[in-house]
């Protein structure tokens, strides 16, 4: 019984990961002897980054959207790639452990990438 109340939490997160890079949910098959999950393969030639963000900006995933603390991170570094940490914190006016919370966020969405080191580098928008 413990094995398939594990199951149950395991197929939610699978599914919060999903939402998280905007890919379809598994398809679930159950019959009286098994289950299955089928992962849909999208193909990711068929809808571009920009797509797929403004997809994300309208709400059409399951989860959170951008917030406006994360919006206003993605237009200071299109002003300024060199922004530091400590810019952002005193424009958008939040902590700097804030800020660095909100960057890890858009990297793992793919929306920013850093581009070099932490000195000396700089802020690229993907999108």
């Amino acid at each position: 019984m413990d094995l398939v109340e594990k199951i149950g939490s395991g197929l939610a997160r699978i599914n919060e990961m999903m939402d998280e890079y905007l890919l379809p949910h598994p398809i679930v098959e159950v019959s009286n002897a098994y289950f299955g999950i089928t992962f849909v393969r999208p193909d990711l030639q068929e809808m571009s980054v920009e797509q797929r963000f403004k997809k994300y900006q309208e709400g059409e995933k399951v989860g959170e959207k951008l917030t406006e603390n994360q919006k206003k991170i993605i237009n200071l570094i299109r002003g300024d790639q060199k922004t530091s940490i400590v810019d952002i914190a005193q424009r958008v006016g939040i902590a700097g452990k804030n800020i660095e919370i909100n960057l890890r966020k858009l990297k793992n969405k793919k929306i920013i990438k850093r581009v070099g080191a932490a000195k000396g580098g700089y802020w690229e928008v993907i999108i």
